[in-house]
């Protein structure tokens, strides 16, 4: 009887240990604990909703009263990527400040994703504020509202930015 409960209570144990280590997921996009230690943590809901990393950074270039393009990425599958550029020649782009993102505006946000199904999401309304930028930094938060490229839907997406 006493050999029944041993082997009983290894079980046991042994059980939520796997049902522990099956549970985390090193891969896995989202991020509650807020430990995003990237470039942009971002947010997105509507279309799908997922906490994201952009830990990567592509590109970044800053002309003074002229221009700034800022690309990150977060690896996996799918592959995402944060687009942000600022354009004087849509409007007056002058540093810090806020500024209203579209189309056809100043700013323009984009969420990339790449794998096995591609979207582009673009920002159609929205703002980004930036409050410090120069040739080595960029500090910003962004609110807009996407629009898939092939699927038409809307996507929220906001994020904070810091390089």
């Amino acid at each position: 009887m006493r050999f029944r409960q041993i082997l009983f209570f290894f079980t046991l144990v042994l059980g939520m240990f796997v049902l522990m280590s099956g549970s985390c997921n090193k891969n896995e996009t989202e991020d509650p604990s807020g430990s995003c230690t990237g470039y942009v943590t971002a947010t997105a809901t509507g279309a799908f909703t997922a906490n994201l990393c952009f830990d990567v950074l592509v590109s970044y270039s800053y002309v003074p009263g002229e221009s700034l393009n800022f690309v990150t990425r977060q690896d996996g599958e799918p592959t995402y990527s944060c687009t942000i550029q600022l354009n004087a020649g849509n409007g007056s782009f002058n540093g810090p400040g806020t500024y209203t993102c579209g189309f056809d505006e100043v700013a323009y946000v984009e969420l990339d994703i790449h794998g096995t199904d591609n979207e582009y999401y673009k920002a159609k309304s929205g703002t980004i504020t930036i409050t410090q930028i120069d040739e080595a930094h960029l500090s910003a938060t962004f609110n807009v509202v996407t629009e898939g490229y092939y699927n038409a839907k809307s996507l929220n997406f906001s994020g904070t930015v810091k390089k």
